[in-house]
């Protein structure tokens, strides 16, 4: 390819056996048709940094897989004008991992601007708890690339992948919310609408929060303003 191309993502195949962890031993024919694929359009996998294996079936003990099917390509004339590596993150709650590529140099893109809503940095107890759950999470998976058949460490990584979905019920619910909120002129009405959604909202997020268990001593405070 002459272009400048880059193309990421799942390709549900695995250049070697050594691309996987558990299951079946790798088809060589589908390796060397993926091999040949590249040959064939001129596309070489990006540096990359992180996790090694990008897909998992998520089971338990024996039953666990791990394959290492997701990838960046890029052209060799992307390599010639682009400074960059890829970043292989944790898979969280999901069964495969998220690729990221990083520029040397800062990029200019434009996006539409994004409205924080204030009322989730009321609770210092829910933002600890959030990026605890996913710290901790990031933590034991990463653990697991390097021993990916450890009983316990899957053990431990089932029950941190329960705490934290209730945690993203938090976060659909705020999504959910926030496009129901009308941004009108300010005055009376809008004031009083603006402040009855909140309080609907942290009744939600009050009510979820009791259901996740969390270290013993800590507590709750959470105030609507």
């Amino acid at each position: 390819m002459e272009k400048l191309w880059i193309v990421l993502g799942d390709f549900n195949a695995v250049l070697r056996d050594s691309d996987r962890c558990g299951g079946n031993i790798a088809n060589q024919n589908d390796c060397e048709e993926f091999e040949n694929c590249l040959d064939n359009t001129n596309l070489v996998e990006l540096k990359w940094r992180g996790n090694k294996y990008t897909w998992t079936n998520n089971q338990q003990e024996e039953d666990r897989i791990w394959r290492r099917i997701g990838r960046v390509l890029v052209s060799e004339k992307w390599l010639d004008n682009f400074e960059c590596e890829a970043s292989v993150l944790s898979q969280g709650i999901s069964d495969h991992v998220a690729l990221i590529v990083k520029f040397k140099e800062p990029m200019t893109f434009s996006f539409k601007p994004f409205r924080f809503f204030k009322m989730w940095t009321e609770s210092k107890d829910f933002m600890e708890i959030v990026s605890k759950s996913r710290e901790s999470l990031k933590e034991i998976q990463e653990n697991l690339q390097l021993d990916p058949i450890n009983v316990v460490l899957l053990k431990e990584e089932q029950a941190l992948v329960i705490n934290f979905r209730k945690l993203l019920r938090l976060e659909e619910n705020f999504y959910k919310q926030k496009s129901r909120v009308q941004w009108i002129e300010l005055g009376d009405h809008n004031t009083k609408s603006r402040i009855k959604s909140q309080s609907v909202l942290w009744n939600t997020i009050k009510s979820l929060l009791e259901s996740i268990k969390v270290e013993e001593g800590m507590s709750w405070r959470l105030e609507v303003q």
